[in-house]
């Protein structure tokens, strides 16, 4: 059986005053068939999140299921599970304040990304940009678990639309090393949010650094190891 490819790494999450605030570690292994699944586990400390999160994606990016189960407040919230297809989504979950629901959700196409809110995500939505497509803005279909921007609610299923713009590529460095990078830069269709910044690097759209004003917070690479 042939190995597996496997990266791992921390992400720091920093206030405005450069203190740590929260951390996240993660797993991304691709497989034989360039598919890949990501496992991450966030912890936001003045928040008391604690949430799980697995994603896969086969070798054209596109969604195939998720699982997220998360602590908020320092209580038991949710655990739910997503499956995609190119016309339907269906979530099997059970929330704290509402009991176990299922949701199926009929749509146009399949999500080009889902926002599972853990960090390592984020830098998996470079993926879903069409780097043979001229457009500046690439406007997408996006599934998510929580429509709070730290992602302390449900999990339960939610969509919106967003646009991807890219902006080149960059050397960057962080705690992690000095990494060259994509730069993304992902348009909410919320008017009164400014858009996150993402820096990803190599094959698999590690995240290097994110930058997004709404919470105040910036994250970068603090450890990583390939192989």
């Amino acid at each position: 059986m042939p190995r597996l490819h496997q990266s791992t790494g921390l992400i720091s999450y920093r206030n405005s005053d450069g203190f740590e605030v929260g951390r996240e570690w993660f797993r991304i292994s691709r497989n034989a068939d360039r598919s890949r699944t990501l496992r991450a586990t966030s912890e936001m400390d003045e928040e008391q999140i604690l949430r799980d999160v697995v994603l896969s994606v086969d070798a054209d990016w596109k969604l195939q299921d998720s699982h997220v189960r998360l602590f908020a407040d320092g209580k038991f919230s949710g655990s739910s599970w997503f499956y995609f297809t190119d016309d339907k989504i269906e979530c099997e979950a059970i929330l704290a304040d509402k009991g176990r629901l299922r949701t199926r959700m009929d749509i146009p196409k399949r999500p080009a990304v889902f926002a599972a809110h853990a960090l390592a995500c984020d830098g998996w939505q470079a993926g879903a940009y069409d780097h043979d497509d001229p457009t500046a803005y690439q406007t997408i279909l996006s599934a998510h678990c929580s429509p709070r921007p730290d992602g302390g609610s449900g999990p339960e299923l939610g969509i919106n639309s967003k646009k991807i713009e890219y902006l080149g590529e960059e050397m960057i460095t962080v705690p992690a090393g000095t990494f060259k990078t994509r730069r993304y830069d992902i348009h909410p269709d919320r008017t009164d949010w400014p858009p996150l910044s993402i820096w990803c690097c190599g094959e698999d759209n590690v995240m290097v650094k994110l930058e997004w004003d709404v919470l105040g917070f910036h994250y970068v690479l603090s450890e990583f190891e390939e192989g």
